[in-house]
């Protein structure tokens, strides 16, 4: 691996400022499809920890949230439809039922014996 450039820090701060769009450059190279995160963070000079802070502190908390629901063959809309709608009356100590993959297994065997029945 050859570098492309080095960059001497001179000022007293010694860290560099980010701006918020090459923060979001970065972050939309690391999510690009086949990217390799450390090889984006090492192309910055930054570890790759940074890159994922970036990204929550871009919204991406959202993003993982409808990336759970794809993974797990779940509508993000109707997920999240029915989850605020349950939300206000829901116990807190059964917040694990709103996961997406634990409304997927109650609409899955909830069809299941629709299908039983009717048959």
């Amino acid at each position: 691996m050859t570098m492309n450039r080095i960059e001497v820090i001179t000022t007293v701060e010694r860290r560099r400022r980010w701006s918020g769009a090459d923060k979001a450059r970065l972050v939309a190279a690391m999510d690009e499809p086949g990217a390799v995160v450390t090889e984006v963070a090492r192309s910055a000079g930054v570890d790759a920890s940074l890159l994922y802070r970036w990204r929550r502190e871009l919204g991406g908390e959202r993003d993982t949230v409808i990336e759970t629901c794809r993974l797990n063959d779940v509508d993000p809309r109707a997920w999240l439809a029915e989850v605020l709608a349950k939300l206000p009356d829901h116990p807190a100590h059964r917040v694990a039922e709103l996961a997406p993959w634990a409304w997927k297994a109650r609409r899955d065997d909830a069809a299941r014996a629709a299908a039983a029945v009717a048959a």
